[in-house]
């Protein structure tokens, strides 16, 4: 399950005015429309990584989303190896045929839409 507490909000906010004074009151004027804006999510935190002599099992946690979608998530790990893609829900990754004895570094990298 995921915790979304922290997550920061898209506001929109309508506002309307209407001038009051010595000459009596006006009409209302028309809707102005506003939003807070998004930005683009935190970074992936609190990954783990559990392994076998070939393979990592990265896991990691959501991140705050800032008022933008979160579409999926990319993970490199170098080596000349294709950047691999999993599902928004899903919050983990299993990576194989790895060469025993060797050092790879792992990054975790959320992929949103801003809308």
């Amino acid at each position: 399950m995921v915790d979304k507490s922290s997550e920061v909000k898209v506001t929109f906010t309508v506002c309307v005015v209407q001038a009051v004074n010595s000459a009596g009151v006006g009409p209302f004027s028309t809707e102005s429309w506003s939003q807070t804006p998004m930005n683009s999510p935190a970074a992936v935190s609190a990954v783990r990584a559990t392994s076998t002599p070939q393979s990592i099992h990265l896991f990691w946690k959501e991140p705050v989303s800032n008022g933008s979608r979160i579409l999926s998530y990319n993970i490199d790990i170098g080596d000349q190896r294709p950047l691999l893609s999993v599902d928004a829900n899903t919050l983990e990754c299993n990576i194989t045929d790895l060469m025993p004895e060797t050092a790879y570094k792992s990054v975790v990298l959320s992929c949103a839409m801003l809308f």
